[in-house]
């Protein structure tokens, strides 16, 4: 089954991510659904066909061009079949959160194949406490964080009894190898031009000139860190292994609202500060020395416009953070992280990156390839760490009420950890992930995240 949708071509940041990947660090973004009560595979694939018709991404496959002459194009995958996306796995012996884990653990470690669509859904049963989960595998050239997001807004109901959805429609053909072969081409000639012509329109704006100025410094400061690569490394920003570690908790979101109402600043400033100690608790835990290390972290901006929301693939560019581990208070530890971003935006810092990824729209897709494979974040930051809205209200799969949603950020050679925040129904979900060898004490990080929530709560 296939669904009619025009051929889309992946921009260069979508198909960078496609570049990046290595079968050793597979790049797809997770998300783990808890479910209340069982849910039959059935019900699943139910539940999945009638949402096809409004994912038709989901039906199809990233189809490279003639000789790699222009970035891979979004087709119609003309032997798609729900089932070969959906698997059923079974906890072992009645196992609870550590037995989850080692199997959500192993899932995530296995790439996505290229050959179809780039997706799965692993519907992972036998808990001690009879609940279900959902894992979701996304190939980040795909969805970013908000596409995520309202990606999930597609497949979650807001009531447990949802209406009949519309039925899909007649499938459709992927194109003929001369029509591919003449789109690759002509999008190789007139892309670049009409890109081009686009920034320097945009360019002829006064206030366009002003920023651009200023972005064109953050630029440099990006350039100039990943050709020197003279950031100093922790232990996890190393070439990947092939194993990696997930440890998954959640903190009270109105918790962190009263915080933010104490002592000003945002939401994203509290989760970022109680990162930072957390950050600080797992070093001096694992005697890893820290004190004259600027430890930053990459930080996701989404450059969508309201309209764009619900769009796939990726519009983002990333501010550079300097975490405030050396403060011994939690509270000078939200101060600085409170006047560090309040610096960051005021200056639109996330806009030198974004200067760059528009720059790579109008380089050969070859020449893009080559730099994605020569390049390391670890040269930008430490760890990623992004924080995305989720549902404010409950959500439903099938019926099954939705009891958490936790993402999960992918990691790459020289950023061996990620940290995902993702908030839903009164809570912040936080979903830690790293190289099993670079980061095998995790779930010391994950305790060291709440002890410095549970400190900032009592200092207020």
């Amino acid at each position: 089954m296939s669904f009619p949708v025009p051929a889309q071509r992946m921009t260069s940041l979508d198909a960078g991510f496609l570049y990046l990947e290595r079968p050793r660090v597979p790049l797809h973004v997770g998300c783990l659904v808890r479910l209340d009560g069982p849910l039959s595979l059935d019900a699943l694939l139910r539940h999945l066909r009638s949402r096809l018709p409004r994912l038709r991404r989901f039906a199809q496959r990233a189809a490279p061009a003639p000789l790699s002459l222009v970035h891979p194009a979004w087709e119609n995958d003309r032997d798609f079949d729900l089932r070969d996306h959906v698997q059923r796995w079974q906890v072992p012996d009645a196992g609870g959160e550590r037995e989850l884990g080692e199997l959500l653990e192993t899932l995530m470690a296995r790439p996505l194949e290229r050959a179809r669509p780039m997706w799965e859904a692993h519907l992972l049963e036998g808990r001690d406490d009879d609940a279900t989960a959902l894992l979701l595998k996304v190939h980040h050239c795909m969805i970013d964080g908000v596409s995520g997001a309202a990606l999930l807004d597609v497949l979650l109901e807001a009531t447990p009894h949802p209406p009949q959805r519309v039925a899909a429609a007649p499938p459709e053909d992927p194109p003929a190898p001369a029509a591919r072969a003449a789109a690759a081409a002509a999008t190789a000639l007139v892309r670049p031009a009409r890109l081009a012509v686009e920034a320097l329109g945009a360019l002829r704006r006064p206030d366009a000139l002003r920023r651009s100025a200023a972005a064109l410094r953050d630029a440099r400061s990006f350039a100039r860190a990943a050709t020197l690569g003279e950031r100093q490394r922790l232990p996890w920003n190393a070439p990947l292994g092939f194993r990696r570690r997930l440890s998954l908790t959640r903190l009270p979101l109105i918790e962190a609202r009263w915080i933010r109402s104490a002592y000003g600043g945002t939401i994203n400033d509290v989760v970022l500060s109680v990162l930072a100690g957390g950050l600080r608790r797992y070093l001096q835990a694992t005697g890893v020395p820290f004190r004259d290390v600027s430890l930053h972290a990459l930080v996701p901006v989404s450059l969508r416009a309201p309209g764009e929301v619900a769009s796939l693939g990726n519009r983002l560019s990333a501010l550079r953070v300097p975490l405030a581990v050396e403060p011994e208070s939690e509270l000078e530890r939200l101060a600085a992280t409170s006047a560090t971003m309040e610096r960051l935006k005021a200056r639109r810092a996330f806009e030198g990156l974004a200067l760059l990824l528009g720059a790579i729209e109008l380089l050969p897709a070859p020449l893009v390839a080559l730099v994605a494979s020569r390049i390391s974040l670890g040269a930008f930051a430490h760890l990623v760490a992004t924080n995305v809205p989720g549902p404010r209200e409950l959500r439903y799969v099938a019926g099954r009420r939705v009891s958490a949603i936790h993402a999960i950020a992918p990691v790459t050679d020289g950023v061996g950890l990620s940290i995902a925040v993702f908030s839903y129904a009164g809570s912040l979900h936080i979903g830690l992930y790293a190289d099993a060898d670079l980061a095998p004490d995790l779930d010391k990080l994950r305790s060291g995240i709440e002890e410095a929530f549970a400190a900032l709560r009592g200092s207020a």
